[in-house]
């Protein structure tokens, strides 16, 4: 942990299994995208928190095994309320030796998380939330895919989240389920190349960090395959961007890329990481399309990190590598302000026909509720030839929602009940399955032990940290009179 307040926490962690193995505090990115001391919406926007996440958002990891390739895997455990109130999220989680994590937050748009699960048959497959990791769910591959073909087979009669209206299976020829998986390394900012050590060690096997921005909203570039696993054969993989918060996918060149955005949203560079190149390939709308060219004045250079401006504002891309014999490094500057005629106009008319911008929502055009409140970004239209720069502000436009049923998670010591064969898979049951009781001893409803005037008393619900719904279903713990004989 990162001060003394947070260090031991975990020790007055109630007993969910009735022997837990020593835990610890992971960081994916420090203090970066999660915040682990108990703060408000000021001091977590200076720690690089999107707004929205005034409440912590700790992390805690429940050791139970490891595999010879020394990958450790964890049940993910978050809390958000008092500091020893852990609820679980995710089983089964991927962390490396070093205590790397499987474990992504999309920047820019709150609740959305994607994490890397492994199966009881030792396969590694990739889920997503857009509730702060209350359901997950796998990611529907992309419409196109040069290397395997997967077939919608059924629907399933729920309530839409977050625009995922099409929840379902998809099956490979063979029957097999089928997603897409990603390599969820970390990119670290002004440090090349640190994303490196995520898995392995073998340079043949250092692939493409997790990329986005809380300047980009809804883009997405991350390294990974289409099946029913996660593949380590860089010859099956593929570079995928989403332009959509991880909603939709599409391919954007083969193999494992180091890559960055710039100029909020609207440009992306990758460049090949598994072998010398004089190429890069980039994107001026925003990941629709790509095209390749030659940076490198005819030299091979084996790139290491593609960077751009922690805020991803600027059109100017640093490419960092070294030539093939390792005797000199290289540093390229690429400038896309060239391509460009203009800045960007009309940003307070966001929508209209005539402006560069549009307007944008994770949950498409219905535009249900996501977690409490209906947002609508201001983002560059694909189409537009300008730069947005770093002078223009681009604006959110939300409106707060009813709260429902799906808006409540699980409280500290419940679990929601679904089946065992989903369960194993981390596959969310429905928002309407109750929650019950998971720790030991069973205590349940147990009043205090000195009860002065009120107690508060669980139904076994707590509105997701972050959600802002108003009015509606109450789940909520309730402050209750203590009973007389109880009285002080």
């Amino acid at each position: 942990a990162s001060d003394e307040a947070a260090r031991g926490l975990h020790h007055r962690a109630p007993l969910a299994d009735g022997s837990w193995t020593p835990v610890e505090y992971v960081f994916p990115r420090p203090h970066g995208a999660l915040a682990w001391q108990e703060q408000k919406d000021a001091a977590a926007e200076k720690a690089g928190v999107p707004r929205g996440r005034g409440d912590a958002l700790r992390i805690m990891l429940e050791a139970h095994g490891h595999a010879c390739n020394a990958t450790y895997f964890d049940d993910v455990r978050v809390t958000r309320a008092r500091a020893e109130d852990f609820v679980m999220a995710l089983r089964d989680g991927v962390r490396d030796q070093v205590g790397h994590v499987d474990l992504q937050v999309v920047g820019a748009l709150d609740g959305i998380l994607l994490g890397n699960v492994i199966t009881p048959q030792g396969q590694i497959k990739t889920l997503m939330s857009d509730d702060d990791g209350n359901q997950w769910h796998p990611l529907a591959p992309p419409a196109r895919h040069s290397q395997v073909r997967c077939m919608f087979q059924k629907r399933i009669s729920s309530r839409a989240r977050g625009g995922l209206q099409d929840a379902g299976t998809w099956q490979d020829s063979k029957g097999r389920d089928c997603a897409l998986h990603l390599h969820l390394g970390h990119k670290i900012k002004g440090s090349p190349g640190k994303w490196e050590f995520r898995h392995h060690l073998e340079e043949n096997q250092r692939y493409g960090a997790f990329v986005s921005s809380q300047h980009a909203v809804g883009v997405i570039v991350a390294v990974g395959n289409v099946g029913t696993e996660l593949s380590d054969e860089a010859s099956e993989l593929t570079t995928f961007v989403s332009r959509d918060g991880g909603i939709s996918w599409a391919e954007a060149v083969k193999g494992s890329t180091v890559s960055d955005i710039g100029d909020q949203g609207s440009l992306v560079l990758l460049a090949d990481n598994q072998q010398a190149t004089k190429d890069i390939s980039f994107s001026i709308d925003g990941g629709v399309s790509f095209r390749a060219c030659e940076f490198s004045g005819g030299k091979s250079v084996v790139v290491r990190d593609v960077m751009v401006d922690p805020n991803a504002t600027s059109t100017n891309f640093l490419v960092y590598g070294h030539e093939q014999d390792y005797e000199r490094a290289a540093v390229y500057a690429v400038d896309f302000g060239m391509m460009f005629p203009r800045r960007c106009q009309d940003v307070d008319l966001a929508g209209d026909p005539g402006s560069d911008f549009e307007l944008w929502s994770y949950s498409g055009e219905d535009e249900p509720c996501l977690m409490g409140k209906q947002v609508r970004f201001v983002r560059r239209k694909p189409a537009a030839r300008c730069y947005v720069g770093a002078a223009t502000r681009l604006a959110t436009l939300e409106r707060r929602c009813e709260c429902e049923e799906a808006d409540y998670e699980c409280d500290f010591c419940y679990e929601r009940i679904g089946g065992e064969e989903a369960a194993l898979k981390n596959l969310s049951t429905a928002s309407t399955t109750p929650c019950v009781w998971s720790c030991i001893p069973a205590d349940e409803g147990k009043l205090p032990e000195t009860c002065k005037g009120t107690f508060v008393k669980t139904a076994g619900y707590r509105k997701i940290a972050g959600n802002t719904c108003a009015g509606g279903v109450d789940l909520s713990p309730q402050r209750i009179p203590c009973p007389r004989h109880h009285s002080g």
